[in-house]
């Protein structure tokens, strides 16, 4: 029975090493990975100062319309004043309604002229928060009477929907 402990003991004292060595690899990758997508990701403050903006110049609970469903953590983080048209996962929405998230979609991709009346009558949006990437979006509105922007900074703009 001794002659049956030493071989175990041996193996037992070199499995950590072993698993660390399979391990490693691994660990390394997705730390490299990791700190890539961290540094390669929005700043932390891209949406603070129109969500800023939103909080101290519109009324409580104004529901605002996002051209992107993951400016949401972002918003929310620098207002909690206002609600979003959409948020977590756009899913929820393309499975609730899936003609109102393909408006949604379309808008938001600059495809539909003249977005303020579907923003007021459909999404019962008052606001439009976007990123300055959204530059389809931005020439749509630009040519839009129904939406005054009333806030820019250099990475958001914000829309105030006329008759809303």
């Amino acid at each position: 029975v001794g002659a049956l402990d030493r071989p175990t003991r041996r193996v037992w004292s070199v499995l950590p090493i072993l698993v660390a060595l399979v391990a490693a690899p691994f660990v390394t990758t997705s730390t490299l990975l990791a700190s890539k997508e961290a540094n390669d990701g929005l700043p932390w403050t891209t949406y603070r100062d129109g969500a800023l903006w939103l909080a101290g110049n519109t009324p409580a609970g104004s529901r605002v319309f996002t051209t992107g469903w993951d400016d949401f953590p972002h918003m929310l983080f620098w207002d909690t004043h206002n609600t979003y048209l959409i948020g977590l996962d756009p899913t929820y929405m393309s499975l609730d309604n899936p003609a109102t998230f393909q408006l949604w979609r379309s808008i938001s991709q600059g495809n539909v002229r003249n977005p303020s009346q579907q923003i007021r009558d459909r999404f019962n949006s008052p606001y439009v928060l976007t990123d300055l990437k959204h530059e389809r979006f931005l020439q749509m509105a630009a040519s839009d009477a129904g939406l005054e922007e009333v806030f820019r900074s250099r990475t958001v703009v914000v829309f105030r929907v006329r008759g809303g």
